[in-house]
C-alpha cells in the first residue's frame, strides 16, 4: 500500500464516514487517475484514488467496493472516523 494511505475501515455505502471533517458520502468522488496497490487475501489488487472537496479543504482516499454496498477505505492514519 502507498505509504500516503496507511490505513483502512470497511464500511456499508452511505454510512457516516468522516476524513479530515468531512464524511465522504456528502461530497461527489472526483477520480484522480491514481491507483494504490495494496494486498487482500494474497491477491494484489489496484485502488483508485479519489479526492473530495469542500470549500478550501480537499481530502484524497482510496476505495473499492468489497461487495454490494460494502466498501473499502484507504487513508492517512489518523485522519478517519466513523
Amino acid at each position: 500500500m502507498a505509504s500516503e494511505f496507511n490505513s483502512s475501515t470497511i464500511i456499508a455505502e452511505g454510512e457516516h464516514y468522516m476524513i479530515d471533517g468531512l464524511n465522504i458520502w456528502s461530497y461527489q468522488w472526483t477520480d484522480t487517475k491514481e491507483q494504490i496497490a495494496v494486498l487482500v487475501q494474497g491477491q494484489n489488487l489496484d485502488i483508485p484514488v479519489y479526492e473530495i472537496k469542500k470549500d478550501d479543504i480537499a481530502v484524497r482516499f482510496a476505495a473499492v467496493e468489497q461487495s454490494n454496498n460494502v466498501w473499502s477505505i484507504y487513508h492517512k492514519y489518523g485522519h478517519g472516523e466513523s
